[in-house]
């Protein structure tokens, strides 16, 4: 099965919202499976454009959703409720009854009103030698006028997407992983770091892999080159001999008064592209571009890109994808400039 971040994963090149028309640009593998778009909006021609459009379903006069792809001469419309079945939960994808269906929903009429989201059958997204697919929505009453979306499938890989491998993205969030050779609560002393300058390690993210600590994650103060000290905010109990690794931050750590940075938490559920908590109870996009650091995967620890975060259902999107699926692991969040910069 494809990673839930080969579903999602993509460039917004343009979006030009017009009373009569506007265009979301995308990017998917062709042949990939499960896939669905970003919420995009629909605006309203009564408001020339100014206003979001809201309600719109299968069952709105003269609605439609057209396909075509770039090997083909006519477009493929849906237009029915049989054609246009419901989105039950937004971002998890369910298989259209046929393939020759699409599902339709609005993202959250409370919160995203006026943002929907299509997901297609796979048989539409692994047509023979297509390039790309134009899918257009419409309805001949007006309420919002055209809605185009490209859906560039020339792109095979991760790193055809991103412009950089799985391996270069996750080696930018972490710099460093080793063994103390002995430590306190707030230091760690290895030999290994032969960093010369004092504050190489200054606004990075000293996390604990192992022991007692393992999960811990801490902001690192200062770094005494001389005797390959890292110092940080105080841990629950000393570090002593502990794995380690340290992850990109952000400038400015080093005013950071609180001694866990962030989130620590324990995840309830997810994919290996999404990460599911309760105890996540912040707005929309709050975690985006953050760092997430799963601990305690069977693997060893792994760290990515948070890309997307959704209030209603508690849930982190990572890019690239885990290794494996996360389930009740422990995890924590980090502010990362690397994130913010790395596509």
């Amino acid at each position: 099965m494809e990673t839930l971040m080969k579903k999602l994963l993509l460039t917004l090149l343009a979006l030009c919202p017009m009373a009569a028309q506007a265009q979301f640009n995308l990017i998917a593998e062709n042949g990939i499976t499960e896939y669905f778009t970003p919420c995009f909006p629909l605006f309203s021609t009564a408001s020339n454009g100014a206003d979001l459009l809201s309600g719109v379903t299968a069952s709105t006069t003269d609605f439609k959703i057209g396909l075509i792809a770039d090997t083909e001469s006519q477009m493929t419309e849906f237009a029915t409720t049989a054609d246009i079945e419901t989105i039950s939960l937004i971002g998890t994808w369910v298989t259209p009854t046929a393939n020759t269906d699409v599902r339709f929903g609005e993202c959250d009429s409370a919160d995203m009103d006026g943002y929907y989201q299509i997901q297609f059958h796979n048989d539409h997204m692994s047509k023979s030698n297509v390039t790309s697919l134009i899918v257009r929505l419409t309805d001949d009453g007006g309420t919002f006028g055209e809605f185009w979306i490209h859906i560039d499938q020339n792109a095979a890989t991760v790193a055809d997407i991103t412009g950089a491998s799985e391996t270069a993205i996750e080696n930018k969030l972490i710099q460093a992983e080793s063994t103390c050779d002995s430590g306190s609560t707030t230091t760690c002393v290895d030999a290994q770091r032969t960093e010369a300058d004092n504050n190489y390690w200054r606004d990075s993210v000293f996390c604990s892999t192992s022991g007692t600590t393992v999960g811990q994650c801490r902001a690192v103060r200062s770094f005494t080159a001389s005797s390959d000290t890292i110092t940080f905010d105080p841990f629950t109990v000393a570090i002593a001999t502990n794995t380690y690794r340290i992850v990109s931050g952000t400038p400015g750590l080093n005013q950071v008064t609180s001694s866990v940075f962030m989130f620590e938490g324990i995840a309830d559920s997810g994919s290996s592209s999404t990460l599911v908590d309760a105890a996540l109870t912040q707005a929309d996009f709050f975690w985006n571009n953050s760092t997430a650091l799963v601990v305690n995967f069977s693997g060893g620890p792994e760290v990515r890109c948070i890309r997307g975060f959704t209030a209603s259902t508690d849930t982190i999107l990572v890019s690239p994808a885990f290794s494996q699926a996360v389930a009740t692991e422990d995890y924590v969040i980090i502010p990362s400039l690397t994130c913010r910069n790395f596509p």
